[in-house]
């Protein structure tokens, strides 16, 4: 052991670890020796040499790790992807430790300056945020920013007129930036107006309710000129917004937005391909009484609606493939009948989650939907999937129009009132095609079935399993509510 520290001081080591300088195969060998000798020498009476023992056994094991045998580029991916749903809050109790753990790390994360592009920060921080932002700015070189600034009510400081300053002066790197709805601080970025020429995503939320900036928010218009702005997201605003290019956004994101100002909105922006709604249960927004002329949204491509579906009133949307609809108490057919008939889409997607229809609904709207590829049915209601609706499914050849006939996924979750054997006969009708229907129906290729509070017979297992295949997937299980688990059968 005293060979081995006298050949390989600690000072050496340590030197090794901060230059990340990584063992040859031969070196290699030798260290694992060195480790294992030293290993045998821990119990050494002699208190002094055990301890260095066993730092040498720490810091050369850390030579092996095979971590550090990642290229730099490698390890600066990491470190991105860890700051993907966190990056830095600016001004709270907050270490980035992969800068911390070594000086190699260290040295790769200050070479990666879209490491410190992503940041969020109270504009009522101290000196020490304010430098905070400096030194991430600094860093982040000229790689575009994500920025959310935080309304931090807590704080009684005034807002730092230099952070808005040096916020300001990078806006042309502002690629994602989300803000409070609140007047007193847009106003503060008035000159932002026209320099925001990398900016792709904005989110705004209401911050505080008040009457007099309510009305003021529709003269900020340091967000109108932006030209690759294409992702708008509002959420709990009142009815008075900032200017935006709404003409040139793709995808629009609300939360607990009137749906008069919605329908307002999505009617200005001709070229939406993606539009999100989402309503909670205690909504302020009921139903208009006033009736709004139709909306023709002839690129929208992705409908998902959450706690309503008023919006398809008055929706047409020709090219429509994704259609999800969450937490809804019930459907209404005229509805769903009109906005398929004006819209003519080819629908490709549909996924029901938590909506209480009946079966009758269900089944008008497949049959009215006959390019489907993929249907998901999620915790409905017992009656919304009935062995009515399951016949409704089955490929019957001696029928000219079968319902579904692209059905290649099939999703089903929750406890509903159909007979498994009535399950049976539709996938297997559908899994097993035969030669007459096969020209025109497509082979049901995925399953996934959570069939709650169900049994199944030996008979009806087998039947399942019948069905799997090189080219076919079937996932059966069944949740027990008294356990709380679910139990895979198939």
């Amino acid at each position: 052991m005293s060979s081995c520290i006298s050949h390989e001081p600690l000072e050496s080591i340590l030197l090794a670890l901060r230059s990340n300088v990584v063992p040859e195969p031969p070196e290699r060998l030798a260290i694992r020796i060195s480790i294992v000798e030293a290993e045998q020498s821990l119990f050494s009476v002699d208190e002094e040499f055990s301890q260095k023992a066993s730092n040498f056994i720490a810091m050369s094991s850390s030579r092996l790790a095979p971590v550090r045998c990642l290229p730099p580029e490698i390890l600066s991916s990491i470190f991105l992807h860890s700051i993907l749903d966190s990056p830095l809050a600016i001004g709270r109790p907050q270490d980035f430790s992969v800068a911390a753990v070594s000086f190699h790390w260290r040295e790769v994360a200050l070479s990666t300056p879209s490491l410190w592009s992503r940041f969020s920060i109270s504009l009522r921080g101290g000196e020490a945020a304010f430098q905070m932002l400096q030194l991430c700015l600094k860093r982040a070189k000229v790689s575009l920013l994500t920025i959310e600034i935080r309304k931090d009510a807590a704080l009684q400081r005034p807002v730092h007129g230099g952070m808005v300053d040096h916020l300001i002066q990078k806006s042309d790197q502002w690629m994602r930036i989300s803000v409070p709805l609140d007047y007193q601080l847009l106003v503060l970025f008035s000159s932002v107006r026209g320099r925001l020429s990398s900016l792709e995503i904005a989110s705004f939320a209401l911050a505080t309710a008040s009457e007099d900036s309510d009305v003021s928010l529709g003269d900020i218009d340091a967000f109108e000129i932006a030209p690759k702005l294409r992702s708008l997201s509002l959420r709990n605003t009142a009815d008075a917004l900032p200017l935006f290019p709404l003409n040139q956004l793709e995808r629009v994101l609300f939360t607990n937005i009137s749906k008069d100002r919605i329908v307002l909105i999505i009617d200005q922006s001709p070229n939406l391909r993606s539009l999100t709604c989402r309503w909670s249960a205690d909504s302020p927004y009921p139903h208009p009484d006033d009736p709004h002329p139709p909306v023709t949204l002839e690129f929208l491509d992705t409908i998902d609606l959450k706690g309503d579906y008023y919006l398809l009133r008055f929706l047409t949307t020709p090219r429509l493939k994704f259609l999800s609809l969450t937490n809804m108490q019930h459907l209404s057919k005229p509805i769903f009948r009109r906005l398929f008939a004006r819209s003519q889409c080819t629908l490709h997607t549909l996924f029901l989650d938590k909506v209480w229809a009946h079966w009758t609904c269900v089944v008008e709207i497949l049959q009215r939907t006959p390019t489907l590829h993929s249907l998901t049915i999620l915790d409905g209601r017992p009656n919304s999937v009935t062995d009515k609706a399951i016949e409704a499914l089955v490929i019957d050849p001696a029928i000219e129009a079968q319902v579904l006939p692209g059905l290649r996924k099939l999703t089903l979750h929750g406890s509903y009132l159909f007979r498994t054997s009535k399950l049976l006969d539709m996938l297997e009708s559908r899994m097993m095609i035969n030669v007459d229907v096969a020209s025109h129906v497509t082979r049901l290729r995925l399953v996934d079935l959570r069939l709650d509070q169900r049994q199944f017979t030996e008979g009806e297992l087998e039947r399942f399993r019948a069905l799997q295949g090189p080219d076919v997937e079937v996932s059966l299980r069944r949740f027990d509510a008294q356990k709380s688990a679910c139990t895979k059968q198939v």
